[in-house]
């Protein structure tokens, strides 16, 4: 069977492709006993074809009969005479349900006045003839017809342009056929870039597998880590003590390098003992008493007093240097040399505290 759909409906009827509508119809009518007076919807579909009438048919078969002849139809549009053409979209459309059938029928109202002879410029008959070419095409058909007509002819685009503002201007019903085209047709479409981009090599395929096969591996328990305590070690608590030890000892070799203001170098203090046979002298070129050694130290009145507001102020001052010296000591009030504040020739002639205590004379006063 023919795909052309007057050639299928003449072999569905058994009558000549070029039989006439009243031996179509006789043909029909003739075929209605062998089937209990109740026709096939091809044989309907087949007779509204060659006859142009719009008979019901049923469903599925009628449309899919339907659609092969409005494609037929636009197969044949710019052979048909205006007239004809007219008659025939006129017909199908009456033909057509509410479907997509029928928006294609559309699609093909506008140029059916338009005449189908050739323009007698030859050039603008180029134009114009693959307009008339992309107007009875589908939509997607149309696209890839237009694009490569466009990839043929980039060279002449220059030219092409003025051409197709001639016949917008002078022929409009032509431009309006495929108004795109005669949009490319123009100076703001730049036909090398679109050559070059139609024309490059495609961009190799990506491999979206992996080169390797994935391995999953079940997971390995981990045994839980004990957090360490934190605890100082022996050696930690040793080197602490011995940074204490070496501090102590440079507070104690400073304050001892600066005592009084003499110019003999200061001995530590101590507690004076007054017995006979562990007697201290005094110093007479100090303020401040130098008790024996193996004595406890001793501090004037100014370096307690230095010492005491250092800790009043309560903050970070430079440390008095007999400041750690003190501490150690048990922070002792200050010593009082009676000897000094006594007048010269009361008697005295060896250092007391208050209270009148001699060395010299044990239990008894001047």
């Amino acid at each position: 069977m023919s795909v052309d759909a007057r050639s299928r409906a003449a072999e569905v009827l058994s009558v000549p492709v070029d039989t006439t509508a009243g031996a179509a119809t006789r043909a029909f009518l003739a075929g209605l006993p062998t089937t209990d007076f109740v026709p096939s919807g091809e044989s309907v579909a087949a007779l509204n074809t060659l006859v142009g009438l719009a008979v019901p048919t049923d469903g599925d078969n009628a449309s899919l009969t339907l659609r092969e002849e409005v494609e037929e139809f636009a197969r044949r549009y710019w052979s048909l005479a205006p007239e004809d053409r007219l008659a025939a979209w006129l017909a199908l459309n009456a033909r057509s349900p509410d479907d997509s059938t029928a928006t294609r029928l559309l699609t093909l109202e506008a140029g059916l006045k338009l005449p189908g002879t050739p323009f007698p410029d030859s050039a603008a008959e180029r134009i114009v003839a693959i307009a008339r070419e992309l107007y009875v095409l589908p939509p997607r058909e149309r696209a890839i017809r237009r694009n490569e007509w466009l990839l043929a002819n980039a060279a002449i685009h220059k030219e092409s342009i003025a051409i197709a503002a001639g016949i917008r201007k002078n022929q409009s019903a032509f431009a309006a056929l495929d108004p795109v085209l005669f949009a490319r047709l123009s100076k703001q479409f730049d036909a090398r870039v679109f050559a070059n981009a139609a024309t490059a090599s495609p961009l190799p395929e990506r491999s979206h597998s992996p080169s390797e096969p994935i391995v999953y591996h079940s997971p390995t328990p981990r045994l839980a880590t004990p957090t360490p305590k934190h605890s100082e070690s022996p050696e930690g608590k040793a080197i602490v003590w011995i940074v204490g030890a070496l501090l102590v000892m440079v507070f104690h070799v400073a304050y001892s390098k600066t005592g009084s203001n003499s110019t003999t170098t200061p001995k530590p203090f101590s507690e004076p003992s007054y017995s006979p046979d562990n007697r201290s002298i005094l110093d007479s070129s100090s303020t401040s008493f130098v008790p024996s050694s193996g004595s406890k130290h001793y501090f004037t009145a100014a370096q307690v007093k230095e010492c005491q507001e250092y800790e009043k102020r309560a903050i970070i001052d430079p440390v008095p240097l007999h400041y750690p010296a003190w501490v150690l000591a048990g922070k002792p009030k200050a010593y009082e040399n009676t000897y000094e504040k006594q007048p010269k020739g009361s008697g005295l002639s060896q250092p007391q505290q208050s209270g009148g205590f001699s060395p010299g004379r044990p239990n008894s006063l001047p």
